[in-house]
């Protein structure tokens, strides 16, 4: 009962996004690599990638994805449709309500006051495993690139590092 807005299967992937209004505001797109058996593991096939993507790719700054973070005005009702739709469990986290993946989890805040309390759905948050998180804040220093405490704060998004 979800609607897709573009679908596309090339032979090399496929993907469908889901209308925001069914994904509580929030464009939601499914992907996956035909033909690829262990899509679950790191270094599995990722059409968008390129074909040379792993000789270009480095752990040196990081490591994975530990989280995304979206803002909502009814963080619950988000997360329990999310949970829905994915066929995830739904939990309590530290930070209000999250949707549990395989690899990582979602997690739902509302609005940050500084936002207003009338902002719309969104991704407002990252969470990267870096094994030099240090590091990475004193090369964004370098680079003006500003800081909320220890996150990085790049379009909007505020990115966490955690050590590897």
């Amino acid at each position: 009962g979800i609607k897709g807005v573009a679908q596309a299967d090339t032979g090399q992937f496929s993907f469908t996004h889901f209308h925001p209004a069914d994904f509580t505001g929030v464009l939601a797109s499914i992907d996956s690599m035909p033909g690829v058996t262990a899509w679950r593991a790191r270094d599995s096939d990722w059409a968008y990638a390129g074909p040379n993507w792993r000789d270009a790719r480095s752990t040196t700054h990081v490591a994975g994805i530990e989280s995304v973070t979206i803002q909502h005005p009814e963080p619950e009702a988000a997360a329990a449709r999310w949970a829905d739709l994915l066929g995830a469990p739904r939990r309590d986290g530290p930070r209000g309500p999250e949707v549990e993946l395989d690899q990582g989890r979602i997690r739902f805040v509302p609005p940050a006051e500084k936002v207003g309390a009338g902002a719309g759905p969104g991704i407002v948050g990252l969470d990267f495993i870096a094994p030099d998180p240090d590091g990475i804040r004193a090369r964004a220093r370098e680079h003006g690139i500003a800081l909320d405490g220890d996150a990085l704060l790049i379009g909007g998004v505020r990115i966490a590092l955690h050590p590897a």
